[in-house]
C-alpha cells in the first residue's frame, strides 16, 4: 500500500529511497514500538515531516484498493515478491541499498532471480557487428549456465534475450511497460517495479536500468551513443556506482571510446564468459 498507487493514477505512493529511510528509522525503535501499528505518533518519533506522515497514513487507509488490486494480478497470473519474500534477493539490498525496489510484480519463474546472472544493454538499431556480439553474448550465457537480464527493448536487448532461449537458456527481464501486455513464456521471468498495469514512460525506462545492471555478476553493452538514451547513462551510473563490471565491444566507434575513458573496459567476442569473470576474479585479488 505504501509503495504502488494499486492502480489508481491519481495517487503518489513512496519512493523507494523514502521507502527505506523510513524502514531503517522504524528498525531503530524499541522492540515494543517497532512491533505496533504504523501511527501517527510512532511516525512523528521518528522526524518523519507532516506532509509526508499524511501521505503514508493516507497510503494505508486503502484496504479495499489493495484486495482489488491483488485479484486483478491473479487474474493476469501476476504475482507481489516483497522484500520480505524468500526469492527477493539479497544483491537488490546489498547493491542498490535505499534505492532498492521495495516491491516486484513478477510474471514467471522468480527463482530465477537466485541463478547466477549476466547483464546485457544496448542500442535498438544495431550495426551489423553489434547485432553479432548481442547474440555472442545469448549464446554463451545460455551455454555456460547464466540467466540473461535485460530490459526487453528492440534492439540489443531482444536479439541476445532470443539468442539465449534458442540456445536453452534463461532470460530475466525489466519491463519498463505494462505486464499485463506480456504473455507467460518459458524460461522468461518478467518484472515490473511500480505496478503491473502501469504503462511505459522514458522515466520508468531509465529508472529500470539500475536493476539491470545491478542484477549482473558482469554487464556487456553492445553499442551506446555517448551522451544519449539509457544503454548510456545507466552504464555510467553503473561505472560510478560499480554494480557490475561494464564491458563494452569494441567496435571503433567514439561512442564506445567515450565509455572507456568512463572506466568501461573494452572487448571484441568473448569466447568464454566463466574465463572472463575468472580473470576478473583474479585482477580483483
Amino acid at each position: 500500500m505504501l509503495c504502488c498507487n494499486l492502480g489508481d493514477d491519481r495517487v503518489t505512493p513512496l519512493t523507494a529511497h523514502q521507502f527505506h529511510t523510513i524502514r531503517r528509522r522504524i528498525s531503530q525503535l524499541e522492540p515494543m514500538q517497532e512491533g505496533g501499528d504504523l501511527s501517527l505518533a510512532t511516525l512523528e518519533s521518528i522526524g518523519v515531516p507532516a506532509p509526508l506522515r499524511e501521505q503514508m497514513l493516507s497510503l494505508l487507509e486503502r484496504d479495499s484498493a489493495l484486495q482489488w488490486y491483488l485479484r486483478g494480478a491473479e487474474r493476469h497470473f501476476v504475482s507481489v515478491l516483497t522484500r520480505l519474500d524468500e526469492d527477493y534477493p539479497a544483491w537488490m539490498e546489498e547493491k542498490l541499498s535505499r534505492n532498492a525496489p521495495p516491491l516486484l510484480f513478477s510474471l514467471g519463474n522468480t527463482a530465477l532471480l537466485r541463478t547466477p546472472c549476466v547483464s546485457l544493454v544496448g542500442s535498438r538499431n544495431l550495426q551489423k557487428d553489434n547485432l553479432l556480439f548481442a547474440e555472442r553474448i545469448g549464446m554463451l550465457a545460455a551455454k555456460e549456465g547464466y540467466t540473461l537480464v535485460s530490459g526487453g527493448a528492440d534492439g540489443a536487448d531482444s536479439v541476445a534475450q532470443e539468442a539465449c532461449l534458442r540456445h536453452g537458456g534463461k532470460v530475466i527481464v525489466f519491463l519498463p511497460d505494462k505486464l499485463t501486455d506480456r504473455k507467460e513464456r518459458e524460461n522468461v521471468l518478467y518484472l515490473s517495479e511500480e505496478g503491473y498495469d502501469v504503462p511505459f514512460s522514458a522515466q520508468r525506462a531509465l529508472n529500470r536500468n539500475r536493476l539491470i545492471h545491478a542484477a549482473g555478476e558482469i554487464t556487456f553493452v553492445a553499442q551506446c551513443t555517448e551522451n544519449h538514451g539509457g544503454s548510456w547513462r545507466g552504464s555510467v551510473e553503473n561505472l560510478h556506482n560499480r554494480w557490475s563490471p561494464v564491458y563494452v565491444y569494441d567496435d571503433g566507434s567514439t561512442h564506445a571510446r567515450a565509455l572507456m575513458n568512463h572506466g568501461a573496459e573494452p572487448i571484441d567476442l568473448p569466447q568464454s564468459i566463466r574465463q572472463l569473470q575468472s580473470e576478473i576474479s583474479l585482477f580483483s585479488l
